[in-house]
């Protein structure tokens, strides 16, 4: 008895519960329906995979500038932040000014009038007279008014040790060791260290944490200014270790002289982006929009279920410049089949 009447409510139940699926679903069907596929707008942009990496600034030495005449250094000017120019006053020996000037000929000796020569064709330049090598009038009165305004006695001759020549200028340098303020000097002393205009811009080629690789685009940015170039190499240090060198399209260090004077002639540390798969622009979608048919094409599906033939141009970080798609185009991703 007992147990019919268990029977009889489970048929109850159980025809309460179909009754309620009819309602509901009158087809039926007990699959569920299809959710929509999500959807995105094809837009215009640019994709690339790019690192941060630390580099080394790294001037080179240049030429040393050395004393024509021995006494006391009882001045020095030299500032490494700044610029060396000619008709800079260096330091003074014996309180006479030691001015710098262009030239590849080392200062040996007086300069006076009737004296010929490479020297002599070097102090005619830095005054701002003809080429010539030879001494003249014209050279002497030009001599005269300078020592006036250096403050010394104008008497047209250019005393061996006034001017220290330097094979290039502009440039920067340092004062070298031993060379201060209540030191003696001697004529023929090395007085000044000076550095090469474009310093090296290096990165490590291992231990950087990222697979880098020469000809790969990069750039820094210095008091504002982004400079761009390639890394080059790499090469061998003087440390054996491995390393590339950001170089511009000329070949020489993407650091010009303005970017130098960013740094201390010390050398120092910045950091360089490095574009490990190169930039590209055009119409960027999500690389879940993109369907790879069995002949190895591949296509987007628009609303309504329309494939587009596309092709990818590039692929970085979940998504893909492709051709053959307009912006603004909106398209369907294809979700993973979880059924």
């Amino acid at each position: 008895m007992h147990a019919a009447w268990a029977l009889a409510l489970l048929l109850a139940v159980g025809a309460a519960s179909w009754a309620t699926s009819v309602l509901v679903n009158p087809s039926g069907d007990q699959t569920k329906p299809e959710a929509a596929a999500p959807k995105y707008t094809a837009e215009v942009g640019e994709i690339g995979v790019t690192t941060s990496v630390q580099a080394n600034v790294v001037f080179q030495a240049g030429p040393s500038g050395t004393a024509g005449l021995s006494g006391t250094i009882t001045s020095i000017n030299i500032e490494p932040a700044k610029p060396i120019n000619a008709g800079d006053v260096l330091f003074t020996i014996d309180l006479r000014p030691v001015v710098v000037a262009k030239g590849a000929t080392p200062a040996f000796r007086d300069l006076s009038y009737g004296v010929r020569g490479p020297d002599v064709r070097q102090l005619r330049q830095f005054l701002g007279l003809t080429d010539a090598d030879v001494f003249d009038g014209a050279t002497w009165r030009a001599v005269a008014a300078w020592q006036k305004k250096l403050g010394v006695t104008a008497d047209g001759i250019v005393h061996r040790g006034d001017i220290l020549f330097l094979r290039s200028l502009p440039t920067r340098g340092y004062p070298l060791e031993g060379i201060e303020v209540g030191s003696p000097i001697m004529a023929g002393q090395a007085a000044v260290a000076t550095v090469l205009e474009r310093p090296l811009v290096t990165v490590a080629a291992d231990g950087t944490g990222a697979k880098l690789a020469a000809g790969m685009a990069a750039s820094m940015t210095v008091d504002g200014v982004e400079y761009k170039g390639v890394l080059s190499g790499p090469s061998r240090g003087t440390d054996g270790l491995l390393s590339y060198s950001l170089t511009g399209e000329d070949g020489l260090s993407v650091c010009t002289a303005e970017c130098a004077i960013g740094f201390p002639v010390t050398g120092g540390q910045i950091s360089v982006e490095v574009d490990l798969v190169p930039r590209v622009s055009g119409v960027v979608i999500p690389d879940s929009a993109i369907a790879i048919l069995p002949d190895s094409s591949t296509s987007v599906r628009v609303v309504g279920g329309k494939l587009i033939a596309v092709k990818v141009v590039a692929s970085g970080q979940g998504l893909s410049v492709v051709e053959g798609l307009e912006a603004g185009t909106v398209i369907e991703l294809f979700a993973d089949d979880k059924s």
